[in-house]
């Protein structure tokens, strides 16, 4: 019985490692696809574009700037079912893990690189590893509130919702049996599961990023607060040392944005 639920266990592991990956995958492809938007793509760094666990044939099927944004909410989604675990140690140490790695992954994320939304999709990802949301219309409404709203299909003509079903089947029907024999070849070998790394900086850098890019992307606290809480909750030792932010200076930092985005008496219309 131990035994079989060791098993379990592994296999879990091993679907949240590769639902984790695509997530990241995802990530990539609108990195880089804003950054070609401007001609500056060299200093990108990629940790899951294009390793033997990316199947995308943008040549088949092209994307589109919609295509890019609705595959991170579709895998923020999939990622939901994947960290739901009823042992609240195995929980903590899968948040912990996975958080330290995005994190990481932000890293990488250098001055040159203007803040946009790549950083906004943390909040997403990230409120879905830590399990703050427990349904797909909760993981759309993130997306809408801390990203942008997202084309749904039925916005769509009735072509392009042909289109996009038919792309969703396709893509379903080459997935399905590949997934299968990974995880049967991964079965076979009785091994434990060792989880992708996507390091591309420090956790620290990381950090600093996101808290530096919300001050310019929102005026909402929001998504500066949940990056402390959950620094504070799994990684107190780090939080300590970034004494420049703290949740009281992140509340008179965005109070005072607002204050300085109101109209002057004088500007108001009459």
């Amino acid at each position: 019985m131990i035994q079989q639920r060791q098993i379990q266990l592994q296999a879990k592991m091993k679907m949240l490692d590769d639902v984790f990956h695509h997530t990241i995958v995802s990530l990539e492809r609108l990195e880089l696809f804003l950054e070609a938007e401007k001609g500056a793509t060299e200093n990108l760094k990629y940790t899951a574009l294009k390793t033997n666990r990316d199947r995308h044939d943008d040549y088949q099927r092209p994307p589109t700037k919609d295509s890019f944004y609705g595959e991170i909410q579709l895998q923020c989604s999939a990622l939901l079912f994947q960290t739901a675990f009823d042992d609240k140690e195995t929980f903590e140490k899968v948040v912990k893990y996975f958080l330290q790695d995005l994190l990481e992954w932000y890293g990488g994320r250098n001055e040159s690189i203007q803040p946009n939304d790549v950083e906004k999709f943390f909040v997403p990802v990230a409120v879905v590893i830590s399990r703050q949301i427990e349904s797909v219309l909760e993981v759309t409404k993130a997306v809408t509130e801390y990203v942008c709203d997202i084309r749904r299909i039925d916005s769509m003509t009735d072509a392009e919702k042909e289109a996009a079903v038919k792309a969703g089947i396709d893509a379903f029907i080459k997935a399905g049996p590949i997934v299968h024999v990974d995880m049967q070849t991964f079965l076979d070998k009785n091994e434990e599961v060792k989880l992708t790394v996507h390091q591309r900086g420090t956790m620290e850098e990381g950090v600093v990023r996101l808290y530096k890019s919300f001050e310019t992307l929102y005026n909402d606290k929001a998504p500066s607060l949940l990056l402390y809480k959950l620094l504070n909750q799994y990684f107190p030792e780090k939080n300590a040392k970034l004494t420049d932010y703290t949740e009281e200076s992140i509340t008179i930092f965005f109070e005072s944005k607002k204050e300085e985005s109101k109209p002057e008496e004088g500007d108001k219309k009459e």
